[in-house]
């Protein structure tokens, strides 16, 4: 899903803050052939690729070719070559924004995004809703959706630097999914009347 051309030359030089430029999913069991991106010059913008499954072969800063598994984040900048392919008998699915904006580079900083490739140990599922929730946005032009697209990339940058701090620091969740999903639930239904049961039902205790 992209931007409106127009939209993306106006404010290629404009002081916008932070705003994307385009967001999909490649899934290569769907395609009939590898995908390969040639950009030695790279682009205006920014590029980060998530590999959900598979893997993703690119051109690291060191000009040399590296494999990125699973779970692996790929930052380009502007202008650095964006070299990279996906082969189809990897049956990779990789979800990818293209971002910009005069706050873009200050906002990698703050979360201390200086990496080429950076792999996390499980599936960052916030990070998908995020890019879900974007690739949705672009598609439809609701209105607003530009600042809802705004939102949800600085969303999305915010789980991954908590991820990546989590992991670091060898923060566990004391919880586990089930408990999770159930508190969720109850953080949202905090106002309803209901039974134990209710919550009790969605972890399968008795």
């Amino acid at each position: 899903a992209w931007e409106t051309p127009e939209y993306r030359k106006s404010v290629l030089n404009s002081t916008n803050g932070l705003y994307v430029c385009a967001s999909g999913i490649d899934i290569m069991h769907s395609l009939q052939s590898n995908i390969i991106r040639n950009r030695p010059l790279g682009r205006d913008d920014y590029q980060i690729i998530y590999i959900q499954q598979g893997c993703c072969y690119y051109l690291d800063r060191d000009n040399r070719t590296k494999k990125a598994e699973s779970n692996s984040i790929i930052l380009f900048k502007p202008h650095e070559p964006q070299i990279y392919q996906y082969k189809m008998n990897d049956e990779t699915t990789a979800y990818w924004t293209h971002f910009n904006g005069s706050m873009a580079e200050q906002t990698l900083k703050a979360f201390d995004f200086d990496f080429r490739c950076h792999t996390l140990k499980s599936a960052p599922k916030k990070y998908i809703s995020a890019s879900t929730n974007i690739i949705d946005e672009l598609r439809q032009k609701r209105p607003g959706y530009r600042d809802i697209c705004s939102a949800e990339l600085y969303r999305l940058f915010a789980y991954l630097h908590s991820y990546i701090s989590m992991e670091a620091s060898g923060f566990e969740n004391k919880y586990s999914p089930a408990i999770e999903i159930v508190i969720n639930e109850m953080n949202k239904t905090y106002s309803c009347n209901y039974p134990i049961s209710y919550y009790s039902n969605m972890c399968d205790l008795e």
